[in-house]
């Protein structure tokens, strides 16, 4: 795709509603990294919008604590670099596809802004535009790093992790979706 077709992508996602340009009005981003890839870093964010937790079911007498932490997001802010606009098409493209299941990552936002002080200019190729998306929280950690700390699960855990897993990758084959990790 060229620049012309990314453009046509995003406005038609913008046209749904589905790009948005104030991030910043919507959640409150904590500056640290939660992680950190080549082409994006994530942090924790925590939505603004306190009618997105309306009707959310707590498990505490207050509530307070709960919708606390339910009202946490990542946000996921690619950095500028040029394949920046097709990592963020490709994530979204993938998420829209796999949603729908309670072992996928949910997909909330888009958002796209300039960096500030740095607004485009003439040529709107080359303005510096930064993209995140707001995702799931996953608060559990890697797989990986929870085996390395507490050792292999026993038969039960694993045998649950395996049916979680299986089902998740059921939903995307059935999406013809594969996934390569």
């Amino acid at each position: 795709g060229t620049y012309l077709d990314l453009k046509k992508f995003f406005f038609k996602l913008g046209s749904r509603g589905a790009v948005r340009w104030d991030l910043h009005d919507c959640y409150r981003v904590v500056p640290k990294a939660l992680g950190e890839g080549g082409y994006s870093m994530i942090c924790l964010g925590q939505s603004l919008i306190a009618d997105e937790w309306k009707g959310t079911n707590s498990t505490s007498e207050t509530g307070v604590q709960d919708v606390m932490r339910m009202n946490q997001v990542a946000v996921k802010t690619f950095k500028h670099c040029r394949e920046a606009e097709h990592l963020v098409r490709t994530e979204i493209v993938f998420l829209a596809a796999a949603r729908g299941h309670r072992n996928i990552i949910r997909l909330y936002g888009v958002f796209c802004d300039y960096p500030q002080g740095e607004q485009g200019g003439e040529d709107e190729q080359e303005a510096p535009v930064r993209w995140s998306i707001v995702l799931e929280l996953c608060t559990l950690g890697a797989l990986f790093h929870h085996l390395s700390q507490h050792g292999p699960l026993d038969n039960k855990d694993g045998a649950l992790l395996m049916k979680a897993l299986f089902s998740a990758l059921h939903h995307l084959h059935k999406r013809k979706i594969v996934h390569r990790d």
